[in-house]
C-alpha cells in the first residue's frame, strides 16, 4: 500500500482513470473498444471515469 492509499483502491482506480483519459486523447478513440473488452457499456466506462 502506498502512502497516499487508504486502503480502499481509490487512489489506483483515479490513476487507471487517468491513463486512459489519456489515452483516449491521445488516439482520438472512443471507449467502445475498451468497454466492449471489459464487458461494460460504454457509457458505464464514460460515466465511471472522474
Amino acid at each position: 500500500m502506498s502512502a497516499h492509499d487508504d486502503g480502499d483502491g481509490a487512489d489506483e482506480v483515479a490513476e487507471f482513470a487517468a491513463l486512459l483519459r489519456a489515452l483516449k486523447e491521445r488516439t482520438a478513440r472512443s471507449y467502445g473498444p475498451p468497454a466492449r473488452r471489459l464487458g461494460m457499456n460504454t457509457s458505464t466506462l464514460n460515466g465511471a471515469l472522474p
